[in-house]
């Protein structure tokens, strides 16, 4: 018998009261109704995916392009050096000159991390609370604005080609101000989990995170179909058009959800910023019934630490370049396949593990990294291509971590502390690059001439530490045996 929302409870939390009108989208959680109007129903039950799809399209353009424009504009305007050397950089003829230009690279790719990221951390503890407080809508369309400004500056650092490099930096910062892209993946997570019940949510967020892993390659590969005709002015005004459709639907579709107050809880209409950041962090801190602190902290640590071997990923247009004379459209095709395998492991696992075993989500996110540890690995002993491929294949399944222990920490808080809760954990994967990327950064500089895979064998040590936080999390604090019992009901 499938449970009913409404009357769904979680054993550290108590009932969570959840009311829904007839307006309110369907629950993943509800029978399927006869004929067109279960697929109706169905059908409103998509929510934040478009805005993200459309967004992260433009990610993945970004993701290639954006590196590979710093590489031609650095060699060609800031280093000036001359067009024969700036075509044939990566040949092996031009290696000092092909040095000099990685090491700038990755010293401006680190300067649009903190200017988008420093910021940001502050400013999404404030979208988190406005999140639980006003609504769930603003928290969303904020850095929806940003980003596609972002991608309007980078536009102009194209145009005018002769601008100094610098320039692409500093068009990270409406991005910056407004949250960065980790408070759209904020505010994405608190909306869909306020909007389902609890057996179906982590299948729910691994349905936002399977639209935005779709979106990744189909970026990539519509950078590289369009590159070769219409040069980067033409890549990022994609990037610019899909950030601005995501606004407009964004805008359409999506309603400014209230706060939902569990039965006890109290709402202050008015607060102030300072007030905002100490409910925040004591939502996460606090004291809960079944060691609910200590595995919301843990879950966090995971998603952090897990943020911060993906920082790594910043470096792999620049190794396969270094390394293996890799262009644009062989990264994209490795990018690509990437992508859609794990798409394809998560659709499979997810659903499979968690909806229909009923499997913890611990263990999810445990499996998750224990996958993740092949790809650091991998990548950073590689001596030939194929080798990177092998490392997708055996790591499909990494991310599933993330989506485990968002599952697990959504199950944890009541719904007006979903924002909350959410923002604090960004506020910390936000903070995570910013600490680590100057790291990762001088750890590649000072190790391209010896072991370049270094940064990807640091983030393979960093994911063990990961995977003996959820042992610890599955041992120590178990999911108490009557959810699976009342989630089967």
């Amino acid at each position: 018998m499938t449970p009913d929302p409404k009357s769904e409870s979680s054993p550290r939390l108590g009932s969570l009261g959840r009311e829904r009108g007839s307006s309110a989208p369907m629950s993943i959680d509800e029978p399927p109704q006869a004929s067109w109007r279960g697929g109706w129903r169905y059908l409103s039950m998509v929510t934040v995916e478009p805005a993200l799809f459309l967004i992260v399209i433009g990610y993945g353009i970004e993701m290639v392009f954006k590196t590979n424009m710093l590489v031609d504009k650095i060699c060609s305007v800031q280093l000036n050096y001359s067009s024969e050397v700036c075509r044939d950089l990566d040949s092996g003829n031009y290696k000092a000159q092909q040095d000099a230009v990685q090491r700038l690279t990755t010293n401006y790719n680190l300067y649009c991390q903190l200017i988008e990221l420093l910021p940001g951390a502050v400013v999404m503890i404030l979208l988190g609370t406005w999140s639980d407080t006003r609504g769930r809508r603003l928290p969303l369309l904020l850095p929806l604005a940003g980003s596609t400004l972002k991608s309007l500056g980078l536009c102009c650092c194209v145009y005018w080609w002769s601008s100094p490099t610098l320039y692409v930096a500093l068009s990270y910062i409406p991005l910056g101000l407004s949250g960065g892209i980790m408070a759209i993946f904020m505010a994405a997570y608190a909306y869909v989990s306020d909007d389902s019940g609890l057996r179906g949510r982590t299948t729910r967020l691994s349905l936002v995170g399977m639209s935005m892993l779709v979106a990744l390659p189909l970026g990539n590969a519509l950078g590289t179909v369009v590159f070769p005709s219409g040069g980067y002015t033409a890549v990022f005004a994609l990037d610019f058009i899909t950030s601005l459709l995501g606004i407009v639907y964004g805008v359409i579709r999506l309603t400014n959800k209230g706060p939902k107050s569990a039965p006890g809880s109290t709402q202050v209409g008015k607060v102030t910023p300072l007030s905002k950041l100490r409910r925040s962090l004591g939502v996460v801190f606090r004291r809960r019934a079944g060691g609910g602190r200590a595995s919301i902290l843990g879950h966090g640590s995971g998603i952090v630490l897990y943020m911060v071997t993906v920082g790594v990923n910043n470096f792999m247009f620049l190794f396969t370049r270094y390394k293996f004379q890799w262009n644009y459209k062989q990264f994209s095709a490795w990018n690509i396949c990437n992508c859609v395998v794990s798409v394809i492991a998560t659709c499979v696992l997810v659903p499979l593990l968690s909806y229909r075993w009923h499997i913890d989500d611990t263990i999810l996110a445990f499996s998750g990294a224990a996958f993740h540890v092949f790809f650091g690995v991998l990548i950073g002993t590689a001596t030939d291509p194929w080798i990177l491929y092998l490392g997708v294949a055996l790591s499909a399944g990494g991310g599933i971590t993330i989506i485990g222990s968002r599952g697990a920490i959504s199950k944890l808080v009541t719904h007006d502390e979903l924002g909350a809760v959410f923002s604090v954990v960004g506020v910390f994967e936000s903070l995570a690059p910013v600490i680590t990327s100057p790291i990762y950064t001088l750890v590649y500089n000072n190790t391209l001439d010896v072991f370049p895979g270094t940064v990807f064998l640091i983030s393979a040590a960093v994911t063990v530490v990961i995977c003996c936080i959820y042992t610890w999390l599955a041992t120590a604090h178990p999911a108490p045996p009557e959810a699976g019992s009342k989630e089967r009901t």
